[in-house]
């Protein structure tokens, strides 16, 4: 089972980026693992128009500035966590910046804060998550900004199947249950009726039951042509703590997942984490 040690948090010194943040520190401290802290400043339209003199002076403030702010993160969140942490600094578009650390740190996992409703339309620094996702194999944890309280107990993974058999990706969701001592809750939505009945009789989808010998978890079949509707009324009803999705490996695929499908829809939710496998 692969650890995760190396957690990214992107900071953009907002409520939702230091919410992440604090979110972070209670996973850090239960997986052991390191923080790596990354902001990404953009410099102001225009100021290449200056001498470069005067455009170099001007790009050293910002990021004095952004180093100042920084500390202050450090000293209320993690001056007395005893985590080890570390700092980085970059300029230029969050997602490149993103993707880059990812690889250059060897992170496991990525954790973002979000605002408002929309979890992939107003993530941190305002990013396109389609040209996030699906740019490394490493999951990323959407914590959204008024979900700081930090117990997960259950985990409902949306799980189809008919499409998915990824061992890699199932041991993510494994390593999560172990460490948060908490139970996996398998949801099958089936559109077609009778489905579900036919799933049932594979012995709970016999790859994936294999999988969990030994761990605590329980299958949920439900028959419904609203995907996300009957997602979200399994969640209500089995008061789920953390939402966990597949999606799809295709770009267009995934594109049209984002912006029509259960991706989208689900992290509509103010106040429920999701994370995305990948």
């Amino acid at each position: 089972m692969k650890r995760i040690n190396n957690i990214l948090v992107p900071i953009d010194f907002s409520k939702c980026s230091k919410n992440a943040l604090l979110y972070s520190t209670h996973l850090a401290e239960l997986f052991q693992a390191r923080l790596f802290l990354m902001h990404a400043y953009v410099y102001p339209v225009g100021s290449i128009e200056m001498s470069y003199t005067a455009n170099d002076e001007f790009y050293q403030q910002i990021a004095i500035e952004a180093k100042e702010e920084m500390k202050v993160f450090e000293h209320e969140i993690l001056s007395r966590t005893g985590i080890e942490y570390y700092t980085i600094f970059e300029s230029g578009s969050a997602v490149k910046n993103i993707e880059q650390t990812v690889n250059n740190y060897h992170i496991d996992l990525v954790v973002m804060g979000t605002r408002g409703k929309s979890i992939f339309e107003r993530f941190l620094f305002g990013g396109n998550a389609v040209s996030l996702i699906g740019k490394f194999n490493v999951p990323i944890l959407v914590v959204p900004e008024k979900g700081s309280h930090f117990s997960i107990e259950n985990l409902v993974f949306a799980y189809n199947f008919k499409s998915f058999k990824d061992l890699q990706l199932l041991d993510t969701l494994l390593y999560f249950a172990d460490i948060l001592n908490a139970k996996i809750h398998i949801l099958h939505i089936a559109s077609e009726i009778g489905e579900s009945e036919k799933v049932k009789n594979l012995d709970n989808g016999s790859w994936i039951s294999k999988q969990l010998k030994g761990v605590d978890h329980a299958y949920h079949f439900i028959q419904d042509n609203d995907i996300e509707n009957a997602i979200w009324n399994h969640l209500e009803k089995g008061g789920g703590d953390l939402l966990v999705l597949k999606p799809r490996k295709s770009r267009k695929i995934l594109e049209k997942l984002l912006s029509k499908s259960i991706s989208r829809e689900m992290v509509y939710h103010p106040h429920l984490p999701v994370l995305i496998l990948q």
